[in-house]
Order: structure tokens, then C-alpha cells, then sequence
């Protein structure tokens, strides 16, 4: 295939130059396609970016000025209040409440006491009746109940000693304020 050219080099030279400004015209308008398109498509992603940055940078100046103010500090030491006193209410729940803890205080295991009632009123006042195996198990509980920093004063009637064993007893006392209801 031969290829002849007739067209004198003037017009050689417009067809290059025309053909050049067409290719540089397609590529420049492929080029700002393409420029287009990843506009549309990045300036979302751009704008969440800045604004998601701008609310940490804002986050972050006021955890520091709460914790230059020692409000976290606080708060921090509010929480671990509040979370002992739940300890201790759920260590508390954990078991059955019973008015007789605080008598067993005074009981060793063996003394040979029994305590069949317990009753404390509001006004502080307390009874406890039971039975002693011996009079010398009354006297050691009447001893420690006296000596023991829960009440005021203890009422030991007479008749509680009156028999040397399998004696019923009744002691009456007022406890102290901080051990009352």
C-alpha cells in the first residue's frame, strides 16, 4: 500500500495542527471528566473526615478542661463510692438477716446457752430469753453482755439464778443508739 499525499505542505502542516488540538481538546476534557468525577465523588468522604476531626479536637479540649477542673477526678471517686456501697449491700444480702447476730457475739460455741427470743423495740430497748444448761453458763453471759460496749445498762432479775441447771432466763437491757433500729 502506497500512500500518496497530494496536498501541498501548508496544508499538511493545518492537518497536524488540527489533528494536535483535537487530541490536546480530548484529553484536557477527559481529564477534567475525570477531575470531575472524583470531586463528587471524595468531597463527602473530605467533609465527614474535617468534620468527624473538628468533633474529636472539640471532644478533646473538654475532657481536659474537666479534668483540669478535677471534675473526672470527682466523678471517678463518686464511682467507686457508689460501687463499694453496692458491695456491701450485696455482701450484706448475701446473708439471711438475723436479730440473733448480734447476741451470738457474746455465745462461744459450747457455752451452753440457748436463746429462744430476741426482740429489740425502736426506743432501743432489748429482751433476750432463753435457756442456760448450768448457772455458772448464765453468769459467764450475764458477765460478757456487761462487759460488751452494746448497752447501757443490763437488767438481771434474781429468779434467773435461782435453779443450778436447765435454767430459763430473761435479761433485759437498753442498747446503745448505733446498735439500736
Amino acid at each position: 500500500m502506497f500512500s500518496i499525499d497530494l496536498l501541498p505542505a501548508s496544508e499538511k502542516k493545518a492537518v497536524r495542527l488540527e489533528e494536535a488540538r483535537r487530541m490536546t481538546a480530548f484529553f484536557a476534557l477527559a481529564t477534567l471528566g475525570i477531575f470531575g468525577v472524583a470531586l463528587v465523588l471524595l468531597i463527602p468522604a473530605l467533609l465527614l473526615t474535617r468534620l468527624g476531626a473538628e468533633e474529636l479536637a472539640r471532644s478533646l479540649a473538654l475532657e481536659e478542661a474537666a479534668l483540669h477542673r478535677g471534675e473526672a477526678g470527682e466523678a471517678i471517686a463518686r464511682m467507686r463510692d457508689v460501687r463499694s456501697v453496692i458491695g456491701e449491700i450485696g455482701a450484706y444480702g448475701a446473708q439471711a438477716p438475723r436479730a440473733s447476730a448480734l447476741v451470738e457475739r457474746f455465745l462461744a460455741p459450747g457455752s451452753g446457752i440457748r436463746v429462744r427470743s430476741f426482740i429489740v423495740r425502736r426506743d432501743g430497748q432489748a429482751m433476750i430469753a432463753g435457756y442456760a444448761a448450768t448457772r455458772a453458763d448464765l453468769l459467764r453471759f450475764e458477765e460478757a453482755l456487761r462487759a460488751s460496749s452494746y448497752f447501757y445498762e443490763i437488767t438481771f432479775p434474781l429468779s434467773n439464778i435461782t435453779r443450778e441447771r436447765d435454767v430459763q432466763f430473761a435479761v433485759q437491757g437498753k442498747l446503745k443508739q448505733e446498735y439500736g433500729l
